[in-house]
Protein backbone atom coordinates (compact mmCIF):
# COMPACT_ATOMS: atom_id res chain seq x y z
CA UNK A 1 0.00 0.00 0.00
CA UNK A 2 0.79 3.76 -0.44
CA UNK A 3 1.70 3.82 3.14
CA UNK A 4 4.33 1.14 3.53
CA UNK A 5 6.14 3.04 -0.10
CA UNK A 6 6.12 6.16 1.79
CA UNK A 7 7.30 4.71 4.88
CA UNK A 8 9.94 2.92 2.64
CA UNK A 9 10.98 6.30 0.42
CA UNK A 10 11.15 7.99 3.98
CA UNK A 11 13.87 5.37 5.35
CA UNK A 12 15.48 5.99 1.90
CA UNK A 13 15.79 9.46 2.73
CA UNK A 14 17.15 9.70 6.36
CA UNK A 15 19.77 6.60 5.51
CA UNK A 16 21.20 9.11 2.65
CA UNK A 17 21.76 12.04 5.09
CA UNK A 18 22.92 9.84 7.79
CA UNK A 19 25.31 7.15 6.46
CA UNK A 20 27.90 10.23 5.89
CA UNK A 21 27.46 11.66 9.34
CA UNK A 22 28.19 7.86 10.71
CA UNK A 23 30.96 7.19 8.23
CA UNK A 24 32.98 10.82 9.45
CA UNK A 25 31.99 9.84 13.74
CA UNK A 26 33.46 6.38 12.76
CA UNK A 27 36.79 7.85 11.14
CA UNK A 28 36.62 10.69 13.39
CA UNK A 29 36.86 8.16 16.21
CA UNK A 30 39.56 5.74 14.55
CA UNK A 31 41.74 8.28 12.58
CA UNK A 32 42.26 7.14 9.16
CA UNK A 33 42.48 3.81 7.37
CA UNK A 34 45.06 1.87 5.72
CA UNK A 35 44.46 2.14 1.69
CA UNK A 36 42.86 -0.83 0.33
CA UNK A 37 42.60 -2.08 4.00
CA UNK A 38 39.94 -2.08 6.90
CA UNK A 39 40.39 -0.68 10.29
CA UNK A 40 42.48 2.32 10.54
CA UNK A 41 45.96 3.49 10.45
CA UNK A 42 45.98 3.83 14.43
CA UNK A 43 45.25 0.59 14.98
CA UNK A 44 41.71 1.25 16.04
CA UNK A 45 37.96 0.15 15.21
CA UNK A 46 34.86 0.64 15.80
CA UNK A 47 32.80 -1.69 16.99
CA UNK A 48 28.56 -1.32 16.51
CA UNK A 49 27.82 -4.58 18.03
CA UNK A 50 26.21 -5.12 21.43
CA UNK A 51 28.84 -7.41 22.79
CA UNK A 52 32.68 -7.29 22.57
CA UNK A 53 34.56 -8.05 19.48
CA UNK A 54 38.32 -9.32 19.75
CA UNK A 55 38.79 -7.27 22.49
CA UNK A 56 36.73 -3.64 20.91
CA UNK A 57 34.21 -3.28 23.44
CA UNK A 58 30.57 -3.06 22.48
CA UNK A 59 29.28 -0.28 21.12
CA UNK A 60 32.54 1.16 21.23
CA UNK A 61 36.47 2.40 20.08
CA UNK A 62 39.35 0.39 20.53
CA UNK A 63 42.12 -1.32 20.06
CA UNK A 64 41.60 -4.77 17.86
CA UNK A 65 43.56 -8.04 19.63
CA UNK A 66 45.01 -10.32 17.00
CA UNK A 67 43.39 -13.72 16.80
CA UNK A 68 45.69 -16.60 17.83
CA UNK A 69 42.97 -18.93 16.20
CA UNK A 70 43.63 -20.25 12.68
CA UNK A 71 40.73 -20.62 9.66
CA UNK A 72 41.00 -23.31 7.59
CA UNK A 73 39.13 -23.32 3.89
CA UNK A 74 39.19 -27.21 2.25
CA UNK A 75 37.31 -27.85 -0.35
CA UNK A 76 35.12 -31.73 0.39
CA UNK A 77 32.85 -33.54 -2.32
CA UNK A 78 29.97 -32.40 -0.29
CA UNK A 79 30.75 -28.69 -0.92
CA UNK A 80 32.67 -26.58 1.56
CA UNK A 81 34.34 -26.87 5.01
CA UNK A 82 35.82 -23.78 7.07
CA UNK A 83 37.29 -24.32 10.22
CA UNK A 84 38.79 -21.71 12.88
CA UNK A 85 39.24 -23.82 16.11
CA UNK A 86 36.05 -23.28 17.75
CA UNK A 87 33.63 -24.33 14.78
CA UNK A 88 33.71 -26.40 11.88
CA UNK A 89 30.77 -25.38 9.27
CA UNK A 90 30.35 -27.63 6.39
CA UNK A 91 28.40 -26.28 3.31
CA UNK A 92 26.26 -27.99 0.67
CA UNK A 93 27.03 -27.43 -3.46
CA UNK A 94 24.54 -24.61 -3.15
CA UNK A 95 25.70 -22.33 -0.14
CA UNK A 96 23.43 -23.64 2.52
CA UNK A 97 24.51 -24.86 5.87
CA UNK A 98 24.82 -28.87 5.91
CA UNK A 99 26.71 -28.89 9.42
CA UNK A 100 27.83 -26.60 11.98
CA UNK A 101 30.07 -28.01 15.09
CA UNK A 102 31.11 -26.30 18.39
CA UNK A 103 34.39 -28.55 18.72
CA UNK A 104 34.60 -27.19 22.57
CA UNK A 105 31.25 -29.67 22.80
CA UNK A 106 30.46 -31.94 20.31
CA UNK A 107 27.36 -30.35 19.51
CA UNK A 108 25.92 -30.09 16.11
CA UNK A 109 23.64 -27.88 15.75
CA UNK A 110 22.14 -28.27 12.11
CA UNK A 111 19.38 -31.34 12.66
CA UNK A 112 19.55 -34.11 10.34
CA UNK A 113 18.61 -33.93 6.82
CA UNK A 114 17.69 -30.03 7.41
CA UNK A 115 19.97 -27.28 6.06
CA UNK A 116 20.76 -23.63 7.83
CA UNK A 117 21.42 -20.71 6.36
CA UNK A 118 18.28 -20.54 3.56
CA UNK A 119 17.33 -17.43 2.96
CA UNK A 120 13.62 -16.56 2.36
CA UNK A 121 12.15 -13.27 0.99
CA UNK A 122 8.82 -12.10 1.07
CA UNK A 123 6.94 -8.83 0.18
CA UNK A 124 5.20 -7.60 3.32
CA UNK A 125 2.53 -5.28 1.79
CA UNK A 126 -1.32 -5.02 2.71
CA UNK A 127 -3.56 -6.47 -0.48
CA UNK A 128 -6.62 -4.02 0.67
CA UNK A 129 -6.11 -2.12 3.28
CA UNK A 130 -2.99 -0.25 4.81
CA UNK A 131 -2.38 -1.92 8.31
CA UNK A 132 -0.72 1.21 10.12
Amino acid sequence: GWVHDQAEEEYRKVGERLEPLIDAAVRAATGPGEAGGEGSGAGLWANAAPFAIDGVPAHGVGPRRASDERVTLEETPEGLRVANGALVVEFDADGLVRSLRDLATGRETVPPGCRGGLLQVFGDTPRRFDAW
